[in-house]
């Protein structure tokens, strides 16, 4: 049997390059598979957010969803997030996604015109109009 180890990324920094590399082939269509996008400054990798076919267990229904928005804490409060969101929304609509799903309320407050689902913590965007 193989050792098997499961592990925090700040543990394993030599691991990163390898999956990332993973990432970038599996992420290149949204066919079910997800699609990563990067904020860069400076040469830098300062946020990412996801395109997801599925984020909630519960409402398998709902596909597909924006997640994993994240911008380094040094990077904060200067719109990286927002742009983030938005270009996620506008990569989206160009693979034909007519509704966006997230249960990221950040999201909701960076990009107008999210909705919220039946009284819950999950929100839609119209990508159609």
């Amino acid at each position: 049997m193989t050792d098997q180890v499961i592990d925090i990324v700040m543990a394993t920094p030599d691991a990163i390059p390898d999956m990332a590399q993973s990432f970038v082939a599996s992420w290149g269509t949204f066919d079910g598979a997800a699609v990563g996008l990067v904020a860069v400054v400076d040469g830098e990798a300062v946020g990412t957010v996801t395109l997801k076919s599925d984020d909630w267990r519960p409402r398998e229904d709902l596909s597909p969803w924006l997640g994993g928005l994240f911008v380094l804490p040094d990077h904060r409060g200067r719109g990286i997030a927002g742009r983030l969101v938005a270009a996620l929304a506008d990569e989206a609509r160009q693979r034909g996604v007519e509704i966006l799903y997230t249960d990221c309320h950040a999201a909701t407050v960076l990009l107008p015109g999210w909705q919220p689902i039946e009284n819950s913590a999950l929100f839609s965007l119209d990508l159609a109009t």
